[in-house]
């Protein structure tokens, strides 16, 4: 439980100083994190 709140923190803060930097390196990872757990939210539908 506390492993996914991290995640999630650290997630919405790379989002922030990316987007409050113009930072294209911290911007792509932001993406990148979303599109994986969007892919596990997937996963997790299509298999439950």
């Amino acid at each position: 439980m506390l492993s996914s709140f991290v995640f999630a923190f650290s997630r919405s803060v790379i989002g922030f100083l990316g987007a409050l930097k113009n930072n294209s390196i911290m911007l792509w990872m932001y993406v990148i994190m979303l599109c994986l757990v969007l892919m596990g939210i997937l996963v997790f539908t299509v298999l439950v």
